[in-house]
């Protein structure tokens, strides 16, 4: 990237808007809000798009529906920067500017803020995110970078919110049906009752396909979630939620089934003050159990079962300090626990405790100028305490554009798995897996400017963000062999490395049936032990959407994501670069009262693609979806 040219470009509009004399104007705050959107999860305090000390996308539930997405992974393809693969056909995975194995282990997911990160394995997110239910979903919000600032360790790459629909904002009975090739057969139902002071909402779904071809990889997911929404008072909120998601797919090595489960239990109560202040406490309680969970290496088989339960209780108080001036501060306590005697080797409960502080002092020393500070400091009982500070600056060189600059410090705490693994088959004389708890936590720094342009006259938004990212102690396997007895095959930090980039959002609407989006990242992976590293990203990548409505009854979109070429996963072999295209046409109807949508879905129009194993493709689908609501 050349620094120069990002330099030129953000700064043109500074230029601009000093030339003209706009600067001699006094403005107020007002100013600048306008119909922004406001974000939620970043800092903790209700900010609008352009005062979140880091770039944010919103996908918002419009764009959910007209995406055609069957999941939440597709609807990540919307989002810049982020690397959509499988694993397998049954478990695709998403990562943020790459990774460097196939895991999600370095990308934080939370639903309603309960966080969904497992605490199996060597952690990660992909099982826990195929457990929504998208037309649950009211917006997703992304940050695009760290934040162990404002949400602690593991927030470490990125941040996905998904916040789901209010049970009192849903119709009082849906149903869905999506149908196709390859075996997809998706299907839901909700029910919800109530009134504002107390609403519930019910929903159960059931999804799956059969996966790649020449794969043993069919995929269903099961699962029901409830979800209640109290007002007690004219100031209390209370919210709960109770679910249970089970992901089953076939094994690739023979006719079997392996399958992942989860239950959840969440309440979060709110407390509006008078003189403006907010009290919230969130607690949660998160089951998951791997079944029958198979790995083949060098001919041996190699189980790695497992139950793992985590149990949350957070408390923050946002209140206004003066004029200009907020503060956000809380603490969490959380606890976990892990029972495998496949991974570990003991048939006792492992255990690790977190304790947590944070804070976020919001600064408007002018209308044009914005402050934003945070800290976080956690300890944890195995790796002991760590600290993630953040500082950004926000000026408002006009009402509609504004320029950002900050920097962060995040990392992530290794998991039960990595700190005490010891995975052994009964037919091998030494482990696969053999951690002494070594391993510290992974550390990186991230500093980035960016500049946001609202031309609400031209229906436009411009959002552009430059960023380095420097980490260190990456976890790896080391000592890893497969002929020979070795004393440990350890969980080991080793390599440090350094990206570099920028990243480019345009939203424009020329009129009110037209909406177009354009996504383009430019990554470079610098300072890397392992050559291949500089692969697990593609140096680029692009996404074009394109929303039309063509009347009042019938819409149509057209999706096209193109990149360069990568390794997935620690995969030797370059998958080759080759764009995947999707449509989707879709009429909505009524009839009584009921409302409808019935659409159609293409996608990977242009054909099959390599899609995280170079031996494996993603094949085209065209499926069929109704939605009927009552």
């Amino acid at each position: 990237m050349s620094r120069r040219l990002l330099f030129a470009v953000l700064s043109a509009p500074t230029f601009a808007w000093f030339s003209a004399g706009v600067g001699a104007q006094e403005l107020s705050e007002k100013d600048y809000f306008g119909d922004l959107p406001v974000v939620l999860s970043v800092s903790r305090l209700s900010q609008p798009l352009s005062e979140t000390p880091g770039a944010v996308t919103i996908l918002d539930r419009d764009t959910i529906r007209r995406s055609g997405a069957r999941d939440i992974f597709d609807l990540l393809r919307l989002v810049p920067g982020f690397v959509i693969g499988h694993v397998n056909g049954a478990n695709p995975v998403a990562n943020y500017h790459g990774d460097f194995d196939a895991l999600n282990r370095r990308l934080q997911v939370f639903v309603d803020g309960r966080s969904i990160y497992s605490t199996l394995l060597a952690g990660n997110v992909s099982h826990a995110m195929m457990g929504l239910v998208l037309d649950d979903i009211d917006r997703i919000e992304v940050l695009r970078g760290s934040n162990s600032a404002g949400y602690g360790a593991n927030a470490f790459s990125g941040v996905v919110n998904v916040v789901t629909r209010h049970a009192a904002d849903v119709p009082k009975a849906s149903a869905s049906v999506a149908l196709g090739e390859n075996g997809i057969a998706d299907r839901s139902v909700r029910a919800a009752w109530g009134d504002e002071r107390m609403a519930f909402r019910l929903t159960a779904a059931r999804s799956g396909d059969n996966g790649f071809d020449k794969a043993i990889d069919d995929k269903r997911v099961d699962q029901l979630h409830l979800r209640g929404d109290l007002a007690p008072s004219s100031r209390d909120e209370l919210m709960f939620s109770l679910g249970s998601v089970r992901h089953q797919w076939g094994a690739t090595d023979e006719l079997r089934s392996e399958n992942w489960r989860n239950a959840y239990l969440q309440a979060r109560w709110v407390r509006h003050a008078e003189d403006g202040s907010e009290l919230r406490v969130n607690t949660s309680f998160d089951e998951e159990k791997f079944v029958d969970q198979v790995f083949v290496f060098s001919g041996r088989r190699f189980r790695a079962d497992g139950t793992g339960r985590r149990f949350s209780l957070e408390a923050e108080h946002a209140v206004g300090l003066a004029d200009g001036l907020r503060l956000v501060w809380g603490g969490q306590w959380r606890h976990e626990e892990v029972r495998s005697p496949d991974l570990l080797y003991v048939q006792e409960s492992q255990t690790t405790e977190l304790r947590r502080l944070f804070g976020n002092i919001e600064w408007r020393p002018h209308a044009r100028w914005l402050i934003n500070a945070g800290a976080m400091w956690e300890e944890h009982s195995v790796t002991g305490p760590h600290t993630a500070p953040r500082l950004s600056a926000h000026f408002h060189a006009t009402p509609e554009q504004t320029f950002r600059i900050g920097t962060t410090q995040a990392y992530r705490v290794p998991t039960i798995y990595e700190l005490r693994g010891d995975w052994r088959s009964p037919d091998l004389p030494w482990p696969l897996v053999k951690a002494t708890g070594r391993i510290k936590p992974e550390r990186m720094v991230v500093n980035e400017i960016g500049y946001l342009g609202q031309f609400r006259s031209l229906g436009l938004t411009v959002d552009l963000r430059g960023f380095e990212e420097t980490g260190s102690s990456v976890a790896r396997y080391f000592g890893f062999k497969s002929t020979a007895p070795v004393a440990s095959n350890d969980v080991v930090n080793m390599d440090a490395y350094r990206k570099r980039g920028w990243e480019s959002q345009l939203r424009w609407k020329p009129r009110a049936e037209t909406q177009l989006l354009f996504n383009h990242t430019v990554l470079r992976v610098l300072s890397i032990t392992k050559e291949s590293d500089r692969y697990i990203a593609p140096s680029h990548m692009s996404s074009l959407v394109w929303f039309e409505s063509l009347s009042e009854r019938w819409d149509w979109s057209l999706a096209y994501h193109i990149g360069g070429p990568m390794t997935w996963g620690g995969v030797k072999d370059m998958l080759e670069t080759q764009p995947r295209l999707d449509l989707r046409l879709a009429h909505r109807f009524k009839a009584g009262a009921t409302q409808g949508e019935v659409a159609f879905v293409t996608q990977s129009a242009t054909g099959r693609y390599q899609d995280g194993d170079p031996t494996r493709y993603f094949p085209r689908r065209a499926f069929v979806s109704l939605r009927l609501d009552y």
